[in-house]
């Protein structure tokens, strides 16, 4: 009786998860996979339960996860999270948050893995897109607080003010337009949304 609540509570858990999940052989085949996994990927269960860890992971991220699962058969770790690319039945890629837990037979020793399986892919599209437009811009941009501290910048801010990122984080946006009326242009900037003028900046090393 006990071991029927337990499968049962087992079951409940798994199949009415938001989170897509698997219960895994060590050597990577699927022994459960839930609804929301199958969805997630696009394939149906009876599919998506033949392919295997292999057939749905991008193979640039399958050596890390053999990795883990060494370190997880030798004893080192017994559960692990990081980021992972899957490959949907259409081709295209999903992110997910992985988090990978070890289970153990009545011996102690390891005998399947659970994995819960997060969507992460607008988040990370959003990243990337964000690094696109700023980090690697070749354009200056620089991220100030509500009391006009500098609170980001990307290499092409900090080359242009002639210090590394960590020294432009000290700086404010008045110091760096000393000749301007900052206070209220500031004022203009937060009742518009938007503010495009010629200024006089003064970098940290006092040129202009």
């Amino acid at each position: 009786e006990e071991l029927q609540v337990s499968e049962a509570r087992f079951r409940g858990a798994f199949y009415a998860s938001s989170l897509g999940m698997a219960l895994t052989t060590l050597d990577g085949q699927f022994v459960q996979v839930n609804d929301k996994l199958a969805e997630m990927l696009g394939y149906t269960v009876e599919e998506l339960s033949s392919l295997g860890v292999r057939g749905i992971s991008h193979p640039d991220d399958l050596a890390a996860d053999i990795e883990r699962i060494r370190e997880m058969r030798d004893g080192e770790i017994d559960s692990y999270r990081r980021e992972k690319r899957y490959r949907r039945k259409d081709g295209s890629i999903l992110w997910a948050e992985l988090t990978v837990s070890l289970v153990s037979g009545a011996d102690d020793e390891p005998t399947h893995v659970v994995s819960h399986v997060q969507d992460i892919t607008a988040q990370k599209e959003a990243n990337l897109l964000f690094e696109a437009t700023f980090e690697r811009s070749v354009v200056p941009k620089v991220i100030a607080d509500d009391d006009r501290r500098i609170v980001d910048l990307n290499q092409s801010g900090a080359e242009l003010l002639g210090v590394s990122h960590d020294e432009a984080l000290e700086l404010t946006v008045d110091e760096l337009l000393p000749d301007e009326p900052v206070a209220d242009i500031w004022t203009a900037l937060m009742e518009v949304g938007a503010l495009e003028a010629e200024v006089t900046l003064r970098r940290p090393d006092g040129t202009r």
